[in-house]
């Protein structure tokens, strides 16, 4: 259990690999776009111990500017039954108490960053707030 919480656990490297889990490949720029609350500095050094771990592989394109995308690789690929618990877990318990969770997310399609609220009430059904910022 230490072992595997060492390799996955800390503030960001779930939501990397859940992205990434998500998505397939993404581009660092769309990785970072995806999730505005962390510092680039702390998600280069997030990128670079899963990628050390073997969860993540980089790919460095040779082109001007270069490109880098990011993926999962096949041992980071088997934690999604874990990364999936997780997520599964983590919905049941905030709907057994109140709890408000917001889940940013950044859209092509739009200008402006979308952002979700899910107000989740013991005892009643959740309320969802869908707005624009």
């Amino acid at each position: 259990m230490a072992y595997t919480l060492d390799l996955i656990g800390g503030r960001w490297k779930p939501t990397i690999l859940w992205r990434l889990l998500n998505c397939g490949s993404l581009r660092y720029s769309k990785l970072r776009k995806s999730m505005p609350n962390i510092s680039e500095r702390i998600l280069i050094l997030q990128l670079r111990e899963l990628e050390n771990d073997g969860l993540v592989s980089r790919m460095i394109y040779p082109e001007v500017p270069p490109r880098v995308e990011y993926k999962l690789t096949e041992l980071g690929l088997r934690l999604e039954p874990v990364l999936r618990l997780l997520s599964d877990w983590g919905m049941l318990t905030a709907l057994q108490g109140i709890r408000t969770y917001t889940f940013e997310s950044d859209f092509d399609r739009f200008d402006q960053s979308v952002f979700i609220e899910f107000h989740f009430i013991y005892a009643g059904n959740p309320m969802i707030t869908i707005g624009f910022s």
